[in-house]
């Protein structure tokens, strides 16, 4: 069940109108939120604070990311 408010252009313009990030990396932020929204459906009965953690914790279990990736995907939610 995905997150029917998260609107990924209008968080795309965010990011950019706020100089938030680098443009033409806008499209990997959304990837990483919607990505969270996806998987913290799992965890309703934990705050949003672990539910980060989690789902942090399951991006390096995966194994295939890199470090900075990681990194990207939580300050993208964050």
């Amino acid at each position: 069940m995905e997150n029917q408010s998260f609107k990924s252009e209008d968080f795309a313009q965010y990011l950019l109108f706020n100089r938030l990030i680098k443009s033409g990396t806008e499209s990997f932020y959304v990837y990483w939120v919607r990505l969270f929204f996806k998987k913290q459906v799992s965890w309703p009965e934990y705050p949003w604070s672990e539910q980060l953690l989690l789902f942090i914790k399951s991006l390096k279990e995966e194994g295939s990311l890199h470090d900075w990736q990681i990194r990207q995907a939580e300050q993208a939610v964050r």
